[in-house]
């Protein structure tokens, strides 16, 4: 965490917080002055080599190798001061939060006269605030309410109007958290007809804004962005798409950066699960949403745009989309120029392997391999598909032993590995079902080979299932029907 929050400082951040550590205030340990300058060489690429004991004890201490417990307590000062200081960065940044502290200290000593003044300010401040987003509305109704107890203390006067306007808000707040976790309950094809009355919320909220569409398009675009990605997820109906991208692609880059990664995972889910329905048709919209993605610079990352980054699933499943169409031109400029939108822990690894990928479809096997050597297993991701990957390049140069092998380690791998996620799980548990079948297909003769080919193409048809590279192994069945 801590190596991912440095490789995520912009320049100006770091040179902030080298004179941050500097001051004898906040720090007055050398070594962790030392510690900065030599992760300062590795920035924006560290990795968890560079805080090894051995490399710690070298570059920080000047010895061979210095004590355990000495080196991971400088590791954890280093990363409380890193916290302190994205607290104290954050707190001159943020004029209301400042205000806010401000009152708070005041009140009960002989300063409160201040109070009144000091929330019009705030109320300036907050009047001013263009995005209209989740924070907007938790601070706005955090900020009337203590409003609304400060004028009740001082004038023993009850506001109505001041009232209505704290509970708008709430309802406001209300309608983004349910519209939130209906999206999630699609997502994850979670079962709400046991809880009626989260049900008659949603389709409350829904019919609500529906109702008021223009209203909440002007006010509250957040809120109606949202209900459309409800709505295009539960209908998959192309005039919410349509919608979409009427109201908000013309002027997105006017909404901050987490509304504009929504908005393209919006359409990105949409065009994906519809590939299966039409095809190519949507394949090229997706591609095209993602060249789109490249031109507003939203996962490219840059001093003044660093976030959202860009997950390696997401990116694995777009070059998926190029591979299918064939487009490896196309595939090939996505790989280059988006690697500095994915996460740095892992983005060598991602990026390597999507090049091994990308000429194992071309057929250059040999390539491909020399690719998939320059992966290191940081994760149980790369590691799985690097494996799926080497496996089929063994097949398809005739390595049926290394095949073999492979798929003999990755059952091991499977029984041994408790931390792999219930997906992670699933998909290495289908690649071992049908590439063992595969195998037998193309060791047994005559009649057998036929029998056993018919099987596995009958389970890959009756498997509704999703299985990786489900068109590789009817490609490969394919050609025994061509060879016999």
């Amino acid at each position: 965490m801590m190596l991912l929050i440095l490789n995520r400082f912009t320049k100006k951040e770091l040179f902030n917080f080298e004179y941050f550590i500097k001051s004898p205030y906040f720090n007055t340990n050398d070594k962790i002055i030392k510690l900065f300058y030599y992760l300062k060489k590795g920035y924006p690429y560290l990795d968890i080599g560079y805080i090894s004991r051995a490399n710690i004890s070298l570059h920080v201490y000047s010895e061979i190798i210095v004590n355990d417990i000495k080196v991971r307590k400088l590791i954890s000062q280093f990363y409380k001061l890193i916290k302190e200081f994205l607290l104290y960065d954050t707190l001159r940044k943020n004029v209301a939060a400042n205000e806010i502290i401000s009152i708070k200290n005041l009140e009960g000593t002989e300063l409160e006269n201040m109070l009144p003044e000091m929330f019009t300010g705030l109320e300036d401040q907050f009047s001013k605030t263009f995005l209209k987003n989740k924070h907007y509305y938790y601070n706005l109704i955090n900020f009337e309410r203590e409003d609304y107890l400060m004028k009740v203390k001082e004038e023993l006067k009850v506001d109505k109007y001041q009232i209505k306007s704290c509970y708008k808000n709430i309802d406001y707040q209300y309608m983004i958290l349910k519209l939130e976790c209906y999206y999630d309950s699609l997502t994850l094809n979670a079962d709400l007809s046991k809880v009626p009355e989260m049900i008659t919320g949603i389709n409350a909220v829904l019919n609500y804004i529906a109702s008021r569409k223009e209203f909440f398009i002007k006010h509250h675009p957040l809120i109606y962005f949202k209900y459309l990605g409800v709505m295009l997820k539960s209908t998959m109906d192309d005039r919410y798409e349509q919608e979409l991208l009427n109201c908000f692609k013309k002027d997105l880059m006017k909404y901050d950066e987490d509304f504009s990664f929504s908005y393209y995972s919006f359409l990105e889910n949409f065009y994906y699960k519809k590939t299966g329905e039409q095809g190519d048709f949507y394949k090229r919209k997706l591609i095209g949403v993602f060249d789109d993605i490249y031109i507003k610079g939203l996962y490219v990352k840059s001093n003044s745009r660093r976030t959202p980054k860009m997950h390696s699933r997401n990116y694995f499943r777009v070059v998926q989309m190029a591979y299918s169409l064939k487009d490896y031109e196309w595939a090939e400029k996505f790989i280059r120029r988006s690697k500095s939108g994915l996460y740095p822990v892992n983005a060598r690894e991602v990026y390597n392997l999507s090049l091994a990928r990308l000429h194992f479809e071309k057929k250059d096997f040999r390539k491909s391999y020399s690719y998939l050597n320059k992966v290191v297993y940081k994760d149980n991701y790369c590691f799985i598909h690097s494996k799926f990957l080497f496996t089929r390049i063994c097949f398809e140069t005739g390595d049926y032993s290394g095949a073999e092998n492979t798929v003999n380690n990755l059952q091991k791998y499977l029984r041994r590995n408790k931390d792999l996620s219930p997906f992670e799980r699933a998909h290495l548990k289908k690649f071992l079902y049908y590439i063992p079948q595969l195998l037998k297909v193309y060791k047994a003769e005559g009649e057998d080979k036929d029998y056993l080919a018919y099987i596995l193409k009958k389970n890959l048809d009756d498997d509704e299932e999703h299985i990786a590279s489900k068109n590789w192994y009817y490609e490969k069945l394919g050609q025994l029907t061509v060879d016999s």
